[in-house]
C-alpha cells in the first residue's frame, strides 16, 4: 500500500506554499534547505532520497531578518528564499482599504449564509476604521463573518460586529493616524 503523498510530491513541477514558515522548527529548515539546494527529499520515516523540483512561496508574519539575527532562524535558508520579498503593510497601516473589505466580506457571507445584508452603518464603518486589527485581514473577515452571522438585517450595525467603539483618546488618535 503506497503512503500519503507528502507536500513536496503533491507540487511537483508546480508551486508549494508555505505559510507561516517562521515557525518551522530548525529540523524543517534544514531539511526545507536541502530541498532547495539540490531537489533532494526524503519521504515522512523513509531512507530513500528522492528528486524533484517545485517552484517555492513562503509567508510568514514575523521579521525573519530579526530571527536570523537571534539565531532562531537559519540564514543560509533565509537567504535562499529571500530572493523576491513582497511585503504587505499592516491593515492597520493602510485604513483606507478597510471599508471596501468589509463590505465585499459583507457581499460575500450575506450570499453565502441567505441573509439580506445591503450595507453597514456609518457609526459600524466608523468604528471599523479606527479598530486595531491585530489579525490584519483575517480578524476582519471573521468579525463580519460574526456580524453577518448574528445580524438581523438589513444593515450591519455595530452590535452586530461585536468589537467596542473606541474611547474618545482612541478615536482622536485613529483620526489623526486616517489624515
Amino acid at each position: 500500500m503506497a503512503g500519503k503523498r507528502g507536500l513536496i510530491e503533491e507540487a511537483a513541477n508546480g508551486t508549494l506554499f508555505l505559510d507561516e514558515i517562521g515557525d518551522m522548527s530548525f529540523e524543517a529548515q534544514g531539511k526545507l534547505l536541502r530541498f532547495l539546494e539540490g531537489g533532494e527529499y526524503y519521504k515522512i520515516g523513509g531512507t530513500k532520497k528522492y528528486k524533484g523540483r517545485a517552484r517555492v512561496i513562503s509567508a510568514t508574519n514575523k521579521n525573519l531578518e530579526n530571527m536570523v539575527k537571534e539565531g532562531s532562524f537559519r540564514g543560509d535558508l533565509y537567504y535562499r528564499i529571500a530572493v523576491i520579498k513582497i511585503e504587505v503593510p499592516s491593515l492597520n497601516d493602510r485604513r483606507e482599504d478597510i471599508v471596501p473589505l468589509a463590505r465585499h466580506f459583507l457581499v460575500e457571507f450575506s450570499g453565502k449564509l441567505g441573509k439580506a445584508f445591503s450595507c453597514i452603518t456609518p457609526e459600524a464603518e466608523d468604528v471599523l476604521k479606527a479598530y486595531q486589527w491585530q489579525g490584519n485581514i483575517r480578524e476582519l473577515k471573521n468579525v463580519i463573518e460574526r456580524g453577518v452571522i448574528l445580524g438581523k438585517g438589513p444593515e450591519l450595525t455595530l452590535r452586530d460586529l461585536g468589537i467596542r467603539k473606541p474611547d474618545d483618546r482612541d478615536s482622536q488618535s485613529a483620526r489623526q493616524r486616517m489624515r
